[in-house]
């Protein structure tokens, strides 16, 4: 008898642990259950669903009542761990007596948090389509199982978020940013557009994560103009910036009280001796550094501006941001890439005042026929990338600041003007004098580094040429800084 006693408990115990291990198990599949359903993908479900796949066709049904199912779930998954509780505590009795009602409410407690919560919820959502359609059919067997049961507990819940006024909307059915980033990668493997279509597209997406301060032309590097300025200066800080708008200031760079556009400027029908920038300046546009560049290319349409002065928490001047850089930023500058746009060069006012300034981009061909100059490169097509050839190196922008960055060769000196990044956007070029001419042809790297010399003066405040993101280390035009001097 007492031998027999032994073994009923035995098995009993047993049964309590086999009990134990199936709740746990059915636990972990509806925790995998209900996070696979909540991260399927919609368009690869739709796919499969096109492609008449069972699975795909059971998940959409389940999906279809996506409020049911995961009451369902919910449900299922509590009454699961409340047995399991139950049971471990039973167990617990049995070994420790008493005392076995805290153990088995730790044991309850760690068993649910690792394999009922964190561990099949850090697996289904590494590949949720897998799991969700391979569970359709578990899935739809539950709902079936607990429907009577789950829209009590549907209406109940329903009742107190009502009574504590939580409005519940359903779905609208709207697709998501994930979405349609798969909509764009499905179009691409399916051949519909290319990668640079493919990249343009995701690139839309910044147009809401990116801010303004993370793009804008720097404090540093602003082109801008003084409220007393002269007709004559302006017109040569534009001719020889190329740019067409610059920020007008008072005092300093932090006091910019306008805009002045080059098209104004060249309207202008009064005396250069009656002229003042205040007269025809436009009122600026300021916006703060951390507000996102969607919210910028509003300000800009809604003011009919193409510029904005980008603010620091100080209201200081952080830098400018323009409607093209917002445009390169989001799709590339495309037009400055194409061939068709490194059109022959104008070399004329090279040869009647001794100087002219250069895209970077500008075609050593186009130097060979225009100076008849013998500048060959092996690896290089462009000025800029025959200068940093010479060079050596990339250029220093505290040497470009000094104009002490250049090549001299074949009795022309080429001067980097201006850096995008660390690509030589404009060189001035000038006749050297006899004196001059003998330098070598071409310097080497060495002797190419010893004659610049490190610089650090103060780039200056912004404008903008009509068809791209541009800047420049000045604030005041030569002629100004001569008058001062």
């Amino acid at each position: 008898m007492k031998a027999a006693s032994l073994s009923s408990a035995d098995i009993g115990f047993s049964a309590l642990l086999i009990s134990a291990l199936c709740l746990i198990a059915l636990s972990m599949l509806f925790s995998i259950s209900e996070s696979s359903f909540l991260s399927i993908n919609k368009l690869r479900l739709l796919s499969k669903i096109n492609r008449r796949d069972k699975k795909a066709l059971r998940a959409g049904r389940l999906l279809q009542k996506k409020e049911k199912m995961l009451n369902t779930l919910l449900v299922a998954n509590e009454l699961v761990n409340t047995l399991l509780s139950v049971i471990l505590t039973a167990a617990a009795l049995k070994l420790f007596g008493p005392a076995g009602v805290g153990i088995a409410t730790f044991f309850a407690t760690a068993l649910l948090l690792v394999f009922g919560e964190i561990t099949p919820k850090a697996i289904s959502t590494r590949h949720p389509d897998v799991f969700a359609y391979n569970l359709s059919f578990f899935v739809q067997t539950v709902v079936k199982i607990f429907s009577p049961v789950v829209p009590i507990f549907t209406f109940v819940s329903r009742a107190v978020l009502k009574l504590f006024g939580v409005e519940i909307k359903k779905s609208s059915g709207s697709f998501t940013e994930e979405d349609i980033k798969t909509i764009i990668d499905v179009g691409k493997d399916a051949g519909l557009f290319g990668k640079s279509e493919q990249t343009m597209m995701h690139s839309v997406f910044k147009f809401t994560d990116l801010e303004a301060q993370s793009i804008m032309i720097p404090r540093t590097d602003i082109v801008a103009v003084p409220i007393n300025a002269s007709h004559r200066d302006i017109l040569e800080l534009s001719e020889r910036t190329h740019f067409s708008r610059f920020p007008v200031y008072r005092n300093d760079i932090d006091d910019i009280v306008g805009i002045l556009y080059i098209k104004d400027l060249l309207f202008y029908t009064g005396s250069q001796k009656d002229f003042s920038v205040q007269n025809i300046m436009r009122p600026p546009l300021f916006v703060p550094g951390t507000k996102n560049i969607s919210y910028v290319q509003n300000q800009l349409a809604e003011k009919h501006q193409t510029i904005a002065v980008v603010i620091d928490e100080y209201s200081g001047t952080d830098g400018i941001l323009t409607r093209e850089d917002i445009v390169s930023e989001i799709f590339g500058i495309i037009k400055k890439d194409s061939p068709e746009n490194r059109s022959s060069v104008d070399l004329s006012k090279l040869e009647t005042s001794g100087e002219a300034l250069l895209p970077g981009e500008t075609r050593l061909i186009d130097l060979r026929e225009g100076l008849h100059l013998p500048i060959n490169s092996d690896i290089n097509e462009t000025l800029g990338g025959w200068i940093t050839e010479k060079l050596g190196r990339l250029p220093e922008s505290g040497r470009i600041r000094e104009r002490s960055e250049f090549v001299d060769f074949a009795g022309f000196r080429f001067i980097v003007e201006k850096l995008h990044g660390r690509r030589i956007e404009t060189v001035r070029v000038k006749k050297l004098s006899p004196s001059k001419e003998n330098a070598p042809s071409a310097p080497s790297k060495e002797s190419t580094e010893s004659m610049a010399s490190a610089g650090s003066a103060k780039p200056a405040a912004a404008l903008q040429p009509a068809e791209s993101t541009l800047s420049a280390p000045e604030v005041r035009s030569e002629n100004q800084k001569e008058k001062e001097k």
